[in-house]
């Protein structure tokens, strides 16, 4: 799976919007946090979407539901809800 090919793209949920930019090395990857109100619908748009998901949505043992998005650039993206 990959994230769309566009250059520049995002998405929206709620209030909250996320853009994306490919970028050409030589760069450092981040890694970013995201809370998700509605944690099932965000990653079936983001698996709609056919994004980079390394990690599916599952409840980890810290207590957290999460997932795992890399994008492009190798950024992690960690979507997460209580």
């Amino acid at each position: 799976m990959a994230l769309p090919r566009q250059r520049d793209w995002g998405l929206s949920r709620g209030d909250v919007a996320i853009f994306f930019r490919k970028r050409k090395p030589p760069f450092e990857s981040a890694v970013h946090w995201v809370f998700a109100e509605d944690i099932d619908a965000s990653y079936q748009e983001l698996k709609s979407l056919d994004a980079n998901i390394v990690d599916p949505l599952e409840k980890k043992p810290w207590g957290l539901r999460q997932f795992t998005v890399q994008d492009l650039d190798g950024n992690l993206f960690y979507f997460h809800h209580e």
